[in-house]
């Protein structure tokens, strides 16, 4: 049986789910910094296409361009060269994060990320030209409840623009 775990990012719906248990409306606001951390960590990477969608091997102009968590304003553009990947805060949100130079292997990429003393692994999958799903592999110190929150959770990338229309 498979069970989807991605989640659909909706500003302060997106900390009621990652907070335990429902929370009044009013509560909401309040949760979004520490909801937003799965954002961030998932910010790190961006891009992949769907292994049956598209060849075995994504051209790299699928990866580049600016992506958008769905249904948030987080924004990061994705730059390559060679199977190296890049990405830079276009709109972040308010969060500081630092990244390491991603790499390309296909359909799929990893980065690492580094967020209020969280380092994460982290995968991107291309779904399609315009979309990618992006997990955590790892996360340290695992104590930590950021590392909680993002544990077997998902967000969804969608590709506003193409390298070429960014700039």
């Amino acid at each position: 049986m498979l069970i989807d775990t991605t989640m659909r990012f909706s500003g302060p719906a997106l900390a009621s789910r990652l907070m335990s248990g429902a929370q009044p409306h009013h509560h909401r606001e309040r949760q979004r910094p520490r909801s937003l951390f799965c954002v961030a960590l998932s910010c790190a990477c961006l891009a992949a296409t769907p292994l049956a969608a598209i060849a075995q091997s994504a051209p790299l102009s699928f990866w580049q361009g600016e992506w958008q968590v769905e249904a948030t304003t987080f924004t990061l553009k994705v730059s390559t060269e060679g199977n190296r990947f890049f990405i830079e805060p276009v709109r972040p949100l308010g969060l500081e994060w630092t990244s390491t130079n991603g790499t390309i292997d296909g359909n799929t990429g990893t980065i690492q990320v580094e967020y209020q003393g969280v380092s994460a692994q982290v995968m991107v999958q291309l779904i399609s030209d315009s979309s990618a799903i992006v997990r955590s592999l790892s996360c340290q110190p695992d104590y930590h409840v950021i590392c909680t929150l993002v544990q077997n959770q998902q967000a969804l990338f969608i590709k506003l623009t193409n390298a070429n229309q960014t700039e």
